[in-house]
């Protein structure tokens, strides 16, 4: 079953060793037709027979729904992966000095300070995606893998990508000055905020957006920077402050942009990130038993998942209106 997954894993991401594209498909399949007890038909009695089929499927779409979020938000979200009915608290920390007093020699009489902290626990909610025309077909021979892992994992991380950038773009109300800029940008204005945020951290910023947002920085007029833009549709750096693109997807099922196009986050390089995503439990792929009136039967994947925005985080938020 793990060497199955593996080469499934492995077909996806385009890294065989051992096999072509069309034999690693041909064996994947075959791997899938031998689990069916020897039959390339399909039909729900012979999925209830051998649910070791779903387990294939499971066991990589695991291994990719974490890579693929891993990939896409390692910049400022710290992910943690627990097992089925475990919940996640975690500490936060208040980010900020403390003051020294200037007193006269042998006095002690100073007001005493601590850092205060609290806690935050990330809820779980169920996420799913229909898969079982893919599954048919796959083992009619029909589709490859890649195309089916395809549907499922993309929509699955866009989906979750959607809801943490929109809850990081609705945090700005519970931001607090200098932390929240809205405006037309300017150089001095974006150069005033990241400042702000380099000094209640102590870190380097970085400047993350949509391609269409960070185009909107201006910057040095610099050669390398017009080559930066004209390769790269923006700058790259703003005086020495990275940009990180956030890759923009459609709302499932329109041709709406699913991130505004009208924020940049100003955030700390720092391994206590601003946004806490869990994901709980294995992927499950169940069965609609209950099937439908034309008869047909419905495969569902399913992972849980949560996330929560920490505003304590000293990130910034910068709308821009014109």
């Amino acid at each position: 079953m793990n060497e199955i997954s593996k080469l499934a894993v492995d077909l996806y991401k385009g890294q065989l060793t051992q096999y072509s594209k069309d034999d690693a498909n041909d064996v994947l399949r075959q791997a899938l037709v031998d689990l069916n007890g020897g039959s390339d038909k399909i039909t729900p009695k012979t999925f209830r027979k051998h649910p070791e089929l779903f387990e294939i499927l499971e066991e990589a779409l695991d291994v990719l729904i974490v890579e693929g979020i891993t990939d896409q938000f390692d910049q400022f979200v710290e992910e943690v992966v627990l097992d089925w009915g475990d919940t996640k608290v975690f500490t936060i920390e208040e980010k900020r000095l403390f003051d020294v007093a200037v007193v006269s020699d042998g006095n002690n009489d100073i007001r005493r300070d601590r850092l205060d902290s609290g806690e935050v626990t990330v809820r779980t909610q169920t996420y799913a995606v229909g898969i079982y025309e893919e599954l048919h077909r796959l083992l009619a021979g029909r589709v490859d893998w890649v195309k089916l892992v395809d549907n499922v994992a993309k929509s699955y991380n866009n989906k979750i990508k959607t809801e943490i950038y929109n809850a990081v773009y609705n945090s700005y109300d519970a931001l607090k000055a200098p932390y929240k800029v809205s405006g037309t940008l300017t150089d001095e204005e974006l150069r005033e905020v990241i400042a702000h945020v380099e000094a209640s951290t102590g870190m380097e910023a970085m400047i993350l957006g949509t391609k269409t947002a960070l185009a909107k920085i201006q910057g040095s007029t610099a050669d390398s920077l017009k080559e930066n833009r004209a390769n790269f549709g923006y700058i790259g750096h703003f005086e020495g402050t990275d940009m990180i693109e956030v890759k923009q997807a459609h709302k499932a099922g329109t041709d709406e942009f699913a991130i505004a196009n009208d924020f940049l986050i100003i955030s700390p390089k720092t391994p206590d990130k601003m946004v806490k995503l869990v994901l709980e439990g294995d992927s499950l792929i169940t069965e609609d038993t209950d099937g439908r009136k034309d008869m047909r039967y419905e495969y569902t994947f399913i992972k849980k998942a949560g996330f929560a925005v920490i505003s304590s985080s000293n990130y910034a938020i910068y709308k821009i209106t014109g």
